[in-house]
């Protein structure tokens, strides 16, 4: 368990920073560490992993931030491929022409990088 709050506790306590803990150390565990170029999360990221539960913002501000760090990318940024760090130079050459075939695909026929509900 790498909830701060249950380390030495076994008292009851509100779920709901809970999972926001465990969302932002999802996020920072498989994105953060392991890929290239999410950087622009790690603000919210590190509010959102907080030791102390009282700190950690709500799962409705943490959406709402999210929104606000989405529309300040550009679409070349939305659009772009995730890297992990620990891929090989060949890997990469074919990844990222099977990336850029697709990225032109869609930016001809206007699919936006985020899909409108």
């Amino acid at each position: 368990q790498t909830v701060p709050e249950f380390q030495h506790s076994d008292e009851p306590r509100n779920p709901f920073p809970t999972d926001v803990y465990y969302l932002g150390n999802m996020i920072r565990e498989d994105f953060m560490t392991g890929k290239v170029g999410f950087d622009f999360m790690a603000g919210l990221v590190n509010d959102m992993v907080q030791d102390d539960p009282s700190k950690r913002p709500t799962m409705d501000e943490v959406v709402a931030r999210f929104e606000g760090i989405r529309k300040a990318l550009s679409r070349s940024k939305l659009r772009s491929r995730v890297i992990s760090k620990d891929e090989s130079k060949v890997d990469g050459v074919f990844r990222s022409i099977a990336h850029w075939t697709r990225r032109i695909w869609f930016v001809m026929r206007r699919i936006p990088p985020v899909p409108v509900l």
